[in-house]
């Protein structure tokens, strides 16, 4: 009889050790699961190239031609290099939308950025308009975006900006980032 219940007694003992290691099978697998999406998403937003710009807009005398001539240093914030960076520009006396400024025109190849590199852009202001501007006439609104490959997808950080003449600075109304790929 007692060997009848120690063998029923580790009988329910092996089963109450099997049944604790499935469900800490279970748990680590879970926990596994969970440190690959983090994983993912740590690649997806720290490996690879991130352009934008490193200072604020910059006033440049004297200018290179009878304009009034701006500087904004870009810089690849991320850890893999960007082929080919262009930027866009526009500028109007109204308000701009994020549409105007990504299908402007006005587009400049700045050409690759390795990580942690900068490189400059400007912009002209033609000088009957800031002239209005700076006698608080109009308004001057200005777009730059900056767009790079990445995945065969387009992205880019765009910045809309208004000029305020008592500060003497451009503030910026909207600012964004283009990243086809993101899951957040």
């Amino acid at each position: 009889m007692e060997v009848e219940l120690l063998q029923a007694f580790g009988a329910i003992g092996t089963t109450g050790a099997t049944i604790a290691l499935v469900i800490m099978l279970y748990k680590a697998i879970k926990q596994m699961e969970s440190t690959v999406k983090l994983t993912q998403i740590q690649t997806e937003f720290q490996l690879r190239p991130w352009i934008g710009p490193s200072t604020i807009f910059q006033r440049i005398e004297p200018s290179i031609n009878d304009d009034i001539q701006f500087e904004v240093i870009l810089k690849n914030f991320g850890e893999l290099p960007a082929s080919a960076v262009n930027v866009k520009f526009i500028s109007n006396s109204k308000m701009i939308n994020r549409q105007d400024v990504i299908s402007s025109e006005s587009t400049f190849a700045l050409g690759p950025m390795l990580p942690n590199m900068e490189k400059r852009y400007w912009f002209f202001i033609k000088k009957e308009t800031w002239d209005k501007v700076i006698a608080s006439k109009e308004s001057l609104f200005t777009g730059v975006y900056f767009e790079y490959q990445l995945k065969s997808k387009q992205n880019g950080y765009g910045i809309i900006s208004e000029y305020v003449v008592s500060s003497q600075n451009f503030v910026h109304k909207d600012m964004w980032i283009n990243n086809p790929e993101s899951k957040i």
